[in-house]
């Protein structure tokens, strides 16, 4: 193996433990906006787990999956939520949910489940948008009607 490859494993490494390792600081006090999920959220972290997710390939798959568990930790705050649908993580999602492993289809859809659902002290007008985005990206025609996401995610994520 040359210096070169080494390297690149070196950096797959490093974002898979560096996002697994945000996942359980962000998992364990998401509700407190003085926690550690509120830090990611404000110093960047959201557009860097996205663009992670973006640049995963399949050595980076996991990877990939700790960032869709950070980004969904933070989409359980509504202040997040917006964030991280504004960042562009829909879609690095649904495409983990189409060609991940197991566990990371499970984390895709729990991800966009969180992105799609309401919630109090989100705008309403802003949680239209998300969900309609979410279900077009999901190929949902009947986006509206309650439950026409969640269906569509489970049966992605169990096939």
């Amino acid at each position: 193996m040359c210096i070169r490859d080494r390297g690149s494993h070196w950096a797959a490494d490093t974002k898979r433990t560096a996002c697994a390792l945000l996942g359980r600081l962000t998992d364990s006090n998401t509700g407190a906006r003085t926690s550690t999920a509120a830090l990611v959220a404000y110093h960047g972290g959201i557009e860097l787990l996205v663009k992670t997710m973006k640049e995963a390939s399949m050595e980076a798959t996991f990877a990939c999956r700790n960032a869709a568990y950070v980004l969904r930790n933070l989409a359980r705050d509504a202040r997040s939520r917006c964030h991280v649908f504004v960042s562009g993580a829909a879609v690095p999602l649904v495409t983990l949910l189409g060609c991940g492993m197991a566990d990371g289809k499970a984390v895709a859809a729990r991800a966009l489940q969180k992105l799609s659902e309401d919630t109090q002290g989100m705008d309403k007008a802003d949680h239209l948008r998300m969900k309609q985005a979410i279900g077009e990206i999901l190929g949902v025609a009947k986006w509206n009607e309650p439950l026409k996401i969640m269906e569509e995610l489970r049966r992605r994520a169990r096939s």
